[in-house]
C-alpha cells in the first residue's frame, strides 16, 4: 500500500548495483545482465532485497564481461527473468525510497534508464535523490592519481579497505557489491565521510545510526545468489593446448604476423636474426608486420632474398572510426595488412605516412575511408585479439562481430583472411570457435597463425 501524500515518507534508502555486457560504446549504455538491490532503513536495518538475472533476449553476454562477473549467456538464459519483470520488481523498491545510493551510480542509472527506454517503461527512478559513494568519498580516501594532481575516485574495493582495513569477497557480483556499498555508505555517514545532507534533515536517524554502530558498521546481511553454483554442461571443454606427436612440419608453415624491434616497446627481434631463424627452420616465406611503420622493410627484404626466404611486407596499423577526430581518445583496432604486389607496398607506405601526418592522436591511425581508398594490392586479415572482429566478439557481442565480418568480406572479398591464433589463452579458444563458424558460413578462408614478438623464449623472459 502506498502512503498518501499527506503522510510522511518512510526513511528508506535503496542501494543498488548492476552487472552488464560491458562498458559504454559511443556513449550508449550496455545491456543489463544482473540487477541487485537492498532497501534499508536509515539505521542500516534490511527491509527487503532483490537479486535478479536478466534473460538476454536479442543479445549475448561477451566473453570478457562473463569473465569479470561470471554470468555467461547460457547461465542468464537458464536462470534469467524477462527484462520487463526484473524492472517491475526493482521499481516497487524504488517507489519506497527517498534516497538511492550506488558506487559510480551514474553508470548504473544510465544502464537501467537505457532499459527503461527500450521497454517504454515508466519509472520514478530519475525523480529520487541520489548519493554516490564514489564521488562523495574522494577527498576522504585521498588517493593520488587524479587529473592535474587531484585525488582520484576510489574504487569500491579501495573505499572498503579505507573504511574497514579489509577487502570484501566476490567483487563484480552485483549482490556482493551492493552488500559492500551499503556497508561503506552507512560507515561513511557515521564517520562524516559523506554529507548528512543526503538524509534530508533526518538527523535523529543519523544519531540512531551512530549509537547503533558506535564501534563501526559490521558486515551487513549478505543476500546470496538465488541460483547458486551452476555449471554449463553445454560449454565446450577447455583444450589443454599440448600438441600431440612431433607437431606440424615447420617448412610448411608461413609466419604472417611477425613483429621486429621496429614495433617499438612491443617486440625485440632483430630483423636479420628473424630471417636467420626462419632459414634455419626451413621456412620458405615470412611476413613482417610491425606496428604502424615499414622501417624494417628494406633490411627484411634484402636479408630474406640472401637466405632464400620469400619476404612478405606488411604492417599492423591502428584502425579507428575517424582519423580526424581528436576530441576523444580512440586507438581503434589493430589491423594487419599485407602487400600482394608492388602496388600494395606503395599503398602500405601511403597508409603508414597518412596515419602519422593526418591521424596521429596518441598513436598513428587510419580509418575505413582511407583504407578503402588504398586497398588495391592489399590483403587484410582478422588479426589477433585486438583486431576488430575478435575484439567485438570478446567485448561487445556476436551480432556486432558478424556485421564487421560482413564488412571485411564485402570490401576485400578473396583478399580477406581470418587468423586462428593459439597462444594458450582462453580468450583465443572462445574467439576461434566463433571465427571458424563465421568462415564456414561465409566461405572465407582461415589460416593458422602465431603472433610473434620474440625470437627465443629467453627474449620474452628478459622483458618480464
Amino acid at each position: 500500500m502506498t502512503p498518501s501524500d499527506t503522510e510522511p515518507r518512510e526513511a528508506l534508502i535503496l542501494i543498488f548495483d548492476t552487472e552488464t555486457t560491458g562498458l559504454k560504446i559511443d556513449g550508449k549504455a550496455p545491456r543489463l545482465v544482473q540487477l541487485a538491490w537492498q532497501l534499508r532503513k536509515a539505521d542500516g536495518e534490511l527491509v527487503e532485497a532483490g537479486n535478479e538475472l536478466v534473460r538476454p533476449d536479442g543479445f549475448n553476454i561477451p566473453f570478457k564481461a562473463a569473465q569479470i562477473h561470471g554470468i555467461s549467456t547460457a547461465k542468464a538464459l537458464h536462470f534469467g527473468k524477462p527484462l520487463i519483470e526484473v524492472l517491475g520488481l526493482f521499481e516497487r523498491s524504488v517507489e519506497r525510497a527517498f534516497l538511492i545510493v550506488g558506487h559510480n551510480i551514474e553508470f548504473d542509472l544510465d544502464v537501467v534508464s537505457g532499459e527503461h527506454e527500450r521497454m517504454a517503461f515508466e519509472s520514478v527512478l530519475k525523480n529520487v535523490k541520489t548519493g554516490d559513494t564514489k564521488e562523495e568519498t574522494k577527498d576522504f580516501c585521498a588517493l593520488p592519481g587524479g587529473k592535474g594532481g587531484a585525488y582520484k575516485w576510489p574504487t569500491l574495493s579501495e573505499l572498503h579497505h579505507k573504511l574497514f582495513g579489509t577487502d570484501f569477497s566476490s567483487a563484480h557480483n552485483a549482490a556482493a557489491d551492493v552488500d559492500a556499498t551499503a556497508r561503506c555508505f552507512f560507515e561513511a555517514l557515521r564517520v562524516g565521510a559523506m554529507s548528512p545532507k543526503l538524509l534530508e534533515g533526518r538527523l535523529e536517524e543519523l544519531e540512531a545510526l551512530r549509537r547503533k554502530f558506535a564501534s563501526g558498521v559490521p558486515a551487513l546481511d549478505i543476500v546470496p545468489d538465488p541460483w547458486g553454483e551452476w555449471i554449463d554442461e553445454s560449454a565446450p571443454e577447455a583444450e589443454s593446448g599440448e600438441a600431440s606427436g612431433s607437431g606440424p612440419d615447420p617448412t610448411l608453415y608461413v609466419p604472417l604476423h611477425v613483429h621486429s624491434q621496429f614495433s617499438v616497446q612491443e617486440a625485440v627481434g632483430d630483423v636479420r636474426k628473424l630471417i636467420q631463424k626462419a632459414s634455419e627452420w626451413g621456412i620458405k616465406a615470412m611476413a613482417l608486420t610491425d606496428f604502424d611503420n615499414l622501417f624494417g622493410a628494406f633490411v627484411f627484404v634484402d636479408e630474406a632474398k640472401k637466405r632464400g626466404v620469400k619476404p612478405i611486407v606488411g604492417l599492423e596499423i591502428h584502425l579507428c572510426k575517424n582519423r580526424f577526430d581528436k576530441s576523444k581518445k580512440d586507438d581503434g583496432y589493430r589491423q594487419v595488412l599485407l602487400a600482394k604486389n608492388l602496388t600494395g607496398y606503395h599503398h602500405l607506405v601511403k597508409l603508414s605516412s597518412l596515419a602519422y601526418s593526418e591521424g596521429f592522436y596518441y598513436v598513428p591511425r587510419i580509418d575505413r575511408e582511407l583504407l578503402l581508398q588504398y586497398k588495391e594490392g592489399l590483403i587484410a586479415t582478422s588479426g589477433g585479439l585486438e583486431g576488430e572482429i575478435p575484439s567485438l566478439l570478446l567485448n561487445v557481442g556476436d551480432r556486432e562481430a558478424e556485421q564487421a565480418f560482413g564488412w571485411w568480406k564485402e570490401h576485400f572479398g578473396s583478399n580477406f583472411y581470418v587468423e586462428i591464433n593459439r597462444h594458450g589463452l582462453a580468450e583465443e579458444d572462445e574467439v576461434n570457435r566463433s571465427l571458424i563458424k563465421m568462415c564456414r558460413a561465409e566461405n572465407v578462408l582461415y589460416f593458422a597463425s602465431c603472433e610473434s614478438y620474440y625470437i627465443e623464449a629467453e627474449d620474452a623472459e628478459a622483458q618480464e
